[in-house]
């Protein structure tokens, strides 16, 4: 039973390494660090920006579903964040966030607004999705709008203390970027987003969120 549990998560975790039906046909690796892959991806339509990053994360799932549940936080770690608002909570799976990224001159700042998913498969694997929706406009004016196709986040638990993670982006950021600026986010963003993860799980004062413990019961209650 534990070999047939084992075979099923390395058959899922290559599934999503090799292949997602809403992504580019192919990936093409760019950066190769600290055990972190990152992959970008060919241009389906112009400003297309996809990419693809993958790695361990010493921790549990449940660990690394409390952090990215954790909105108020994520500027201490994820690239660049600013700030992130939660604008609606439609019940405790799905939510309308802002986000807003800062770029440095003479490129301007980008928000994000996204629609979000937690979809807990089994205890063993979890989905978190989001979309953009637009909708409710710029709050911002120095701010430009990114408009994201898909970002799609697939986490599978290796062991008690140990997540893979598969982090999908398709989308158009928006505005003028200049090519370097470009090639930086697709090679090295992805690369810090999981290194900044991994940092914020080792400090002494991370609690469990208010977002996690809404879903916990979809761990068997357990808090990891």
């Amino acid at each position: 039973m534990e070999f047939l549990k084992l075979l099923i998560k390395i058959c899922i975790i290559f599934s999503v390494s090799t292949g997602y039906s809403a992504s580019p046909s192919e990936w093409t690796l760019i950066a190769e660090e600290d055990n972190i892959r990152v992959m970008r991806g060919g241009e389906e339509k112009d400003g297309d920006f996809p990419f693809k990053v993958e790695g361990e994360i010493d921790a549990s799932l449940e660990q690394v579903v409390n952090i990215l549940l954790d909105f108020d936080r994520k500027p201490e770690w994820s690239p660049k964040c600013d700030r992130v608002t939660t604008i609606e909570k439609y019940s405790d799976y799905k939510y309308f966030v802002k986000e807003k990224y800062l770029s440095p001159w003479p490129a301007r700042n980008r928000e994000f607004f996204l629609l979000g998913e937690i979809i807990v498969k089994n205890e063993d694997h979890v989905v978190v999705t989001a979309r953009s929706d637009d909708s409710r406009g710029l709050e911002d004016p120095s701010s430009v709008v990114a408009d994201v196709d898909h970002l799609d986040i697939y986490l599978t638990r290796l062991s008690d203390n140990k997540t893979n993670m598969v982090f999908i982006f398709q989308g158009d950021l928006k505005g003028w970027i200049p090519q370097w600026l470009k090639s930086l986010i697709q090679g090295k963003w992805p690369l810090l987003f999981i290194q900044g993860l991994r940092e914020q799980l080792k400090k002494d004062d991370i609690t469990w969120c208010s977002g996690y413990k809404a879903i916990a019961d979809s761990f068997n209650g357990t808090e990891r």
